[in-house]
């Protein structure tokens, strides 16, 4: 099995199950575990639970261990944090996305942290902008989202009247680009 085929499968199944972490149906631990026995099912690939776990946790080792902040952030957050203030508005819990911020050195840049879990509404909902707005104590035309996610982070902004920059990582087509200003990756 290619690796891309693995990787798109772990991202399908991701995106179809994280949103009973965020609405606190299942734990983060369980949805990991039960993300990897469909992600091997559906590619034809049958495990007992223990070996299922044992890859989870290979992969958590690894995607921990690898972690990096995009090329050039560090520098760009360490230039305009003096200037304006920065927040990270995510569809991520809490203690997760605080844990990314330090791993990826991050933090001290970072004003304030809004996640989907405190504020109990998702991305692409614009009133998690509007918090993020007051947290920032800015009004929208003064702030501008950077996200990679065209739904969740570009339509979530421009449903709030706010500017956004979308970082294109997958080099796709722009869907409007009235919308936006796309970064390519």
């Amino acid at each position: 099995l290619p690796i891309e085929a693995l990787v798109a499968e772990h991202e399908r199944q991701l995106t179809a199950s994280y949103d009973q972490v965020l609405d606190g149906a299942v734990s983060l631990a369980a949805n990991r575990l039960e993300r990897f026995r469909h992600m091997f099912v559906n590619c034809g690939v049958a495990m007992p639970m223990a070996e299922v776990e044992q890859a989870m946790q290979r992969y958590r080792r690894a995607y921990e261990a690898q972690r990096r902040a995009v090329p050039g952030v560090v520098a760009l957050l360490a230039h305009l944090h003096p200037r304006l203030r920065i927040g990270v508005v995510t569809n991520g819990l809490r203690a997760a996305q605080r844990e990314k911020l330090i791993a990826c050195q991050l933090a001290g840049f970072i004003d304030f942290l809004l996640t989907s879990e405190e504020a109990q509404v998702k991305k692409p909902d614009p009133r998690l902008f509007l918090l993020a707005l007051e947290k920032a104590q800015t009004r929208p035309e003064a702030a501008v989202v950077v996200g990679d996610s065209w739904t969740f982070d570009v339509l979530g902004a421009h449903q709030a009247g706010i500017r956004s920059l979308w970082l294109n990582r997958g080099q796709e087509p722009c869907p409007d680009s009235r919308l936006t200003t796309e970064l390519a990756a």
